[in-house]
């Protein structure tokens, strides 16, 4: 499920209006039960005045090429639909929510001696929830579930604006178990765990936000604390600070994240991305380092260019270094690392605001195959990708 991902992108929303005079009065001539009397006493229908209903439907079909034994998968990996509803209460008071519908099928691209797609499940997640209250530009308040504001993919956050419909790695990757036989043969088996996340892309809390225009220049922070997705038990705390120009063709960004718990993190992240007008890219490079002391990096650079109105094409490189906690006959308990360099690109064709289809193509590299065992066998693989977002 995307989660994948400061402004909040909802492409295309559906605005609707409702008067006062069209909802139900509350008195003795109101020809409804007494219980929905009731109802309409402590809740007033389209009371807000202005909502905004929304939302987008992303699918997609997922495939890989294993060259080390020649295996191969494809399979339509996930449908998603998100639905999104905004509500301006007044001129200072908006509520804003993402609810996802999801049936998909991960790809199980760690333990590659039997890397296949996983059984379907179906999930719904209440993604975003907030009330925000608008003192000015300089000051907003924001206080319920929210997109982590961390990077600048992260910020990105929906399907209908990401050119690349995966996520970089620093983002997906963490506490996940590593598994490697140590013999071609499989007669050994070393398994390791990735000590921590990296980021979490949602929090659960309190935000304070604003921007100030100065000439052409925007100056703009993100001050955050609450629970993280991933470290329930404690609470985090977070920022950015970020200048763009005034149309946002650069946007220059660092942020910052820690949780105190045991398993916890701090993370430390630079953005830079521009965006022109027939080509752009965006650059993110981040540091992290867990509360037992292992360190993990990261970057990814992604550069575009529009060779027409409605088509374009880009490039990726995505880079992470994590420290792992190994064990089996190979070592005791031993750290090691995970190195994964993944390089490709893609395709979109865009014939409309609101419609986004892609073609990608990873090759997925691990540099530390000397670390996991005796025989190298390696873990290589060819990722591709054909997806399609529609926004409404």
């Amino acid at each position: 499920m995307r989660k994948h991902k400061y402004t909040l992108f909802t492409l295309t929303i559906l605005m609707a209006f409702a008067s006062q005079d069209a909802r139900p009065q509350n008195n003795a001539d109101t020809p409804y039960p007494t219980e929905e009397k009731v109802l309409f006493a402590q809740v007033v229908p389209f009371s807000a005045s202005k909502l905004l209903f929304g939302g987008f439907l992303s699918s997609e079909i997922d495939g890989y090429y294993q060259p080390v034994d020649g295996t191969s998968n494809i399979l339509l990996e996930e449908t998603a639909l998100a639905l999104q509803v905004g509500a301006e209460i007044s001129d200072h008071l908006r509520i804003f929510a993402t609810i996802e519908f999801s049936h998909e099928a991960e790809m199980d691209s760690v333990n590659y001696s039997s890397r296949s797609f996983g059984e379907y499940h179906d999930e719904t997640a209440l993604n975003i929830a907030f009330l925000e209250y608008t003192f000015s530009d300089n000051l907003q308040l924001r206080f319920g579930r929210q997109v982590t504001p961390f990077g600048r993919f992260n910020t990105l956050y929906y399907d209908p604006v990401l050119k690349a419909h995966h996520l970089p790695l620093f983002i997906i990757k963490g506490d996940e178990t590593l598994t490697k036989n140590g013999h071609s043969h499989g007669d050994t088996s070393n398994t390791g765990h990735i000590l921590g996340r990296m980021i979490d892309q949602e929090i659960q809390g309190i935000e304070l936000l604003g921007r100030k225009i100065l000439g052409n220049s925007v100056f703009g922070y993100h001050i955050y604390t609450g629970s993280f997705s991933h470290h329930l038990h404690a609470v985090g705390v977070g920022g950015r600070l970020f200048w763009s120009t005034i149309n946002d063709e650069i946007i220059l960004g660092t942020s910052f994240q820690t949780t105190p718990a045991t398993m916890g993190h701090t993370s430390i992240d630079v953005d830079l991305s521009v965006d022109l007008d027939r080509w752009g890219f965006i650059s993110e490079a981040i540091f992290a380092i867990n509360h037992s002391g292992n360190h993990k990096s990261g970057f990814i650079v992604e550069p575009y260019v529009m060779i027409s109105d409605n088509w374009l094409v880009f490039a990726q490189v995505d880079y992470i270094n994590q420290e792992v906690l190994a064990s089996g006959k190979d070592y005791q308990h031993a750290h090691t690392t995970v190195e994964v360099m993944e390089t490709g690109g893609g395709i979109n064709y865009v014939p409309s605001a609101s419609v986004r289809y892609r073609m990608e193509v990873y090759w997925q590299k691990y540099l530390d195959e000397e670390e996991m065992g005796h025989e190298i066998v390696s873990r290589d693989y060819l990722n591709f990708t054909v997806s399609a977002t529609v926004s409404f």
